[in-house]
């Protein structure tokens, strides 16, 4: 009886737990407004999922930030339905409150069907590797036919009292759906201004001592490319409060000394943790592995830790925590050997330092520890487990970052040159019957293996197999199984391997001169990767630097005739060389590809692809034997 009333209790405690998305009475004058642009919009004609008006209207105090934001939607066909039905509010649920007036779906008869707050879901929008409280209002436009209209209507209330970092909101006017109208207005009290830049060219700004107006109409929507980061590419309307990152590295360096406590209990569990190694590449590796992958990653930046840490040995007793977190025991423990780090903050979508126009900790959602050492510089991410510290993660390598350090501005984080290694080593022998054996060794280096063992990360054994048949299946050869063997798949301070053995039936006449043709296959499928297909945008390459030796040993019915020509072909993009040579009566075969991190301008595109398919060309290897009498 005790436990029913106590659930019954706690049931009501939840039911009358306060939402942060609520309702609100219609406002009649926006709704008429809203209503009678929805009117004449009818009497255009839109062919595609169309954004007919946008209106942001910001005002800024020195306790709120309210942000009301209005849309008109237009819905043509079932396909825009289908793939736009459905759209999001974020916001941050311990600083913001979501105020829904209207949503509203307008049928081409003029019949009105209402969003309501039981059609209302709420998401997690934080994602693996950055931090943010930030949550998704999920909404599901009810009633949706072809040629509707949808009226939104809504306000979020920032509450800044609690906020740990400063206000700032960037805003673009291009978006991946054409608009026909659009507007931002923010507002402003003298004793709290407010610092603004316009990037974008679709919208004209005017502004006064304490307001400023971004209008534009017809903007075109964004062409899609491959491997682009759209923060680097489109213009932006960015609002703050700040003036410089002196301001911003102070409010994130002290948030991140309330962590640092405790360090004696820090000190010793590092102790015992390294026992009598006296190595201090070996001490950090220690660390960065014990980090990475003893400590659980969970998001944990609720309740006043959206940018501040939680306790370094909090994080270390209860073994989680987010990468903010984990860069803070990170930090602990290497102190704990003398190792001077700093934390640096790292914006994840973001390549060009120049696009933060105006200093803010909201670009930035990630946390790495720095530190020289032995005269190198190092950049450890204590969310990769997969990775060796001596090099940085591959998917921040370049990123826009902010040192946490006195008189720092953003800078980009440091990049390999080539983010793709790999060394093949293979055995040809030709058998008498006209058959053929093929020993292959492929070792994968730094961030490539890194690669693999976070793909393989979440794969059976069998799984694991069956993908690596059908990638040699794919890159390779189609006509036979290979035997597989991968090896070093979670010794992240080492090359990981893959072997195979393969044996192809007869298909050689053994009976004439040899005259064969094969394709160099990990060359040529990096060369088939590195092929360009954007449209709209520069391309930033990644690098790759592939090493491949082949033997051929024939001499189990033919003498070397004729050597496959060497060749070396080099431009600003990179290089292919080949060398070729007789060992022990086998034909040697030694060919290396080198394509630098580069970035390729739009125009640079065709010519670099050209280049490419050249090299592509000069991948396969062309042997000629006489026949043994």
């Amino acid at each position: 009886m005790k436990i029913s009333i106590l659930l019954i209790i706690l049931l009501s405690n939840l039911c009358l737990a306060k939402s942060p998305v609520t309702w609100v009475p219609k406002n009649l004058d926006s709704w008429n407004e809203l209503y009678s642009i929805t009117q004449q919009a009818k009497t255009q004609s839109y062919n595609e999922y169309t954004e007919i008006y946008f209106d942001a209207d910001i005002t800024l105090s020195e306790k709120t930030v309210i942000t009301k934001i209005r849309r008109i939607i237009f819905y043509p066909n079932i396909n825009s339905i289908q793939n736009n039905g459905a759209d999001i509010i974020t916001f941050n649920e311990a600083l913001d409150t979501v105020k829904i007036s209207v949503i509203s779906t307008i049928s081409p008869s003029g019949e009105e069907k209402k969003f309501s707050q039981h059609d209302l879901k709420i998401n997690d929008a934080n994602t693996y590797n950055t931090f943010s409280s930030q949550k998704n209002a999920v909404l599901s436009y009810t009633g949706l036919e072809p040629q509707s209209f949808v009226l939104v209507d809504y306000e979020i209330v920032r509450n800044l009292s609690n906020q740990e970092s400063d206000w700032s909101r960037e805003l673009f006017p291009q978006n991946i759906f054409p608009r026909e109208a659009y507007r931002v207005t923010a507002h402003w009290q003298p004793e709290f201004p407010l610092v603004w830049n316009n990037t974008s060219k679709f919208v004209d700004c005017k502004d006064t001592k304490t307001s400023v107006s971004c209008e534009g109409k017809k903007i075109s929507k964004i062409v899609p490319d491959d491997e682009i980061y759209w923060t680097d590419q489109i213009g932006s309307i960015q609002l703050g409060q700040q003036h410089n990152w002196d301001t911003i590295i102070q409010t994130a360096l002290s948030k991140f000394e309330r962590s640092q406590d405790k360090q004696e209990k820090i000190s010793s569990f590092v102790k015992n943790l390294l026992g009598q190694e006296a190595d201090i590449e070996k001490k950090i590796s220690l660390i960065h592995n014990f980090v990475s992958q003893k400590i659980q990653y969970v998001s944990m930046s609720e309740n006043g830790n959206s940018i501040t840490p939680h306790s370094a040995l909090r994080t270390l007793d209860k073994r989680l925590g987010d990468c903010k977190d984990k860069s803070a025991l990170l930090f602990s423990m290497l102190k704990a050997i003398n190792v001077k780090a700093y934390p640096v903050l790292v914006a994840t979508e973001r390549l060009k330092q120049e696009r933060l126009k105006l200093p803010s900790l909201n670009f930035f959602d990630h946390m790495v520890i720095c530190f020289d050492i032995q005269s190198k510089h190092y950049c450890i991410d204590a969310t990769n487990s997969y990775s060796d510290w001596r090099y940085i993660s591959p998917g921040i390598q370049g990123k826009v970052a902010l040192p946490l350090l006195e008189n720092a501005s953003p800078i980009n984080l440091p990049k390999s040159n080539y983010r793709l290694q790999m060394n093949s080593s293979t055995i040809y022998t030709f058998l008498p019957d006209g058959g053929q054996s093929e020993e292959q060794v492929r070792y994968y280096e730094s961030e490539y293996a890194s690669f693999f063992r976070n793909f393989f990360s979440n794969k059976d054994e069998k799984q694991i197999e069956d993908w690596l048949i059908t990638d040699y299946h794919d890159h390779v050869a189609s006509k036979a199984d290979p035997i597989l063997k991968i090896t070093d798949l979670n010794s992240i301070d080492k090359k990981l391997t893959i072997r195979s053995e393969t044996i192809f039936k007869p298909y050689i006449d053994t009976n004439v001169d040899l005259t064969y043709t094969e394709n160099d296959s990990w060359i040529l499928y990096q060369l088939d990767n590195q092929l360009i297909r954007n449209k709209a945008y520069e391309y930033n390459l990644s690098g790759a630097k592939i090493t491949s030796l082949i033997l051929f040993d024939i001499t189990a019915k033919w003498n070397v005739k004729t050597l496959p020509a060497s060749i070396f072909l080099e431009n600003k993009y990179g290089s292919l060389s080949r060398n070729s040579k007789v060992n022990k009566g086998k034909i040697e075969v030694l060919t290396e590809l080198k394509i630098p991190r580069n970035i390729v301008s739009l125009d640079e595109i065709s010519k670099f692809n050209e280049y490419i398919n050249l090299l592509k060309k000069e991948s396969t290897i062309s042997i000629y034997g006489t026949l043994k009498k």
